[in-house]
């Protein structure tokens, strides 16, 4: 896992490419965005700011970002949506 220091978040894990590969990709799919924060005090500033940020990209592009923020820990912890994570989804 890398630091952004200019967006505060750890990482950024995206799934939606895993759609295309596993045959499940539609027109209307959205893309799965896992944000690893580091700053636990920043926490609901950078919920917001990704709020802000998937909002931006959709009356851009079209394009739905779904993205799922986690404490910058959770990247290595032993449950199904994280063993998931590393094993389908690609760093940013």
């Amino acid at each position: 896992m890398r630091t952004t220091p200019q967006t505060g978040f750890t990482d950024f894990r995206a799934d939606g490419q895993s759609l295309a590969a596993r045959g499940d990709f539609r027109p209307d799919s959205d893309y799965d965005i896992a944000v690893f924060i580091h700053d636990p005090e920043g926490w609901l500033d950078e919920v917001i700011r990704l709020a802000s940020l998937g909002t931006s990209i959709l009356l851009d592009t079209g394009a739905v970002i779904s993205a799922k923020p986690f404490r910058a820990g959770a990247y290595n912890k032993n449950g199904a949506l994280m063993r998931a994570i590393r094993g389908e989804g690609l760093d940013l």
